[in-house]
């Protein structure tokens, strides 16, 4: 009973004609399908290529940009290094004039303090030139009251009045001699003194002139060669900033046929890009 059950649940009568032309249906969709997503593949690569071209394409543009910006850049770096040093000499004149300034200032000080030594030189020198050495004063003369005797009134002897008159005449001698020593003393002192102050006067002309004729000119000079220096580096900076003005950006490449050429290339490229599609959605509903 068992076996008749099992046989009666056993498909006796199976189409197999029709199954195959089923399988076959199939396989033909399947393989149109493959083709379909072979096919999206293939110009999902061809779109990949696309973007490394594109993308190469890009390299070379911009290393010709590079190379053309080199250039500029080289030269804008010349020029900001002509600009850099025309301030750093603007600078040291700037600190030149200043120093000379200063030695200037110095120098004519110098010169007033030694004009106003000189005249005072010469005021001292005129002051003592006018003085004069006393006027010679002998000494008293023997009246008779001096050849009387204090105590009687009467006239003393001649051996002490000739003694007296002997000391007398010794004593203006050595009066008169000792006037003439001084005088002689005070004259030599007179013309020490006026000789020291011509002196210093001399030294002091001969300082003033080499301050006014030599020192003075040359810190002049060197405040107008400092100025000159100012004007002509403020002169060159300004030079290389209207020069550097008038620099470009970036280098002007629309006269470079093979730069033109690549970006038209590229623009090209990208549109053509643009109108293509990647297919991973397309692919995926296939699959």
């Amino acid at each position: 009973g068992r076996i008749d059950e099992v046989i009666r649940q056993i498909v006796e009568d199976i189409d197999t004609a029709e199954l195959e032309l089923q399988k076959k249906a199939l396989k033909e969709q399947i393989a149109d399908i493959e083709k379909q997503e072979d096919d999206s593949l293939a110009q999902s690569k061809h779109l990949e290529s696309m973007s490394k071209e594109i993308m190469d394409l890009q390299f070379k543009k911009t290393e010709i940009e590079r190379q053309a910006n080199a250039k500029l850049i080289e030269q804008k770096r010349e020029i900001q290094k002509c600009i850099d040093e025309a301030e750093i000499q603007f600078r040291q004149a700037m600190n030149d004039s200043s120093m000379a300034e200063m030695d200037k200032k110095r120098i004519e000080d110098n010169i007033t303090r030694k004009k106003v030594e000189k005249s005072q030189l010469l005021n001292e020198y005129t002051k003592i030139s006018e003085e004069v050495f006393p006027e010679y004063v002998p000494i008293p003369e023997l009246n008779n009251d001096a050849l009387v005797c204090p105590t009687c009134g009467q006239n003393l002897p001649e051996n002490i009045k000739a003694k007296k008159l002997a000391e007398y005449e010794q004593n203006s001698k050595n009066h008169l001699k000792q006037y003439q020593e001084n005088k002689a003393e005070w004259v030599r002192q007179q013309d020490n003194k006026m000789a020291s102050i011509n002196l210093k006067g001399q030294a002091l002309k001969i300082e003033i002139e080499k301050l006014e004729n030599e020192e003075l000119l040359a810190v002049e000079k060197r405040i107008k060669s400092t100025n000159e220096q100012k004007v002509i580096a403020n002169g060159t900076k300004n030079k290389a900033l209207e020069e550097l003005n008038t620099l470009p950006a970036q280098v002007d490449l629309s006269e470079n046929q093979e730069y033109e050429s690549l970006c038209q290339e590229i623009a090209n490229k990208e549109e053509a890009l643009k109108s293509m599609n990647t297919g991973a959605d397309y692919r995926a509903t296939l699959r």
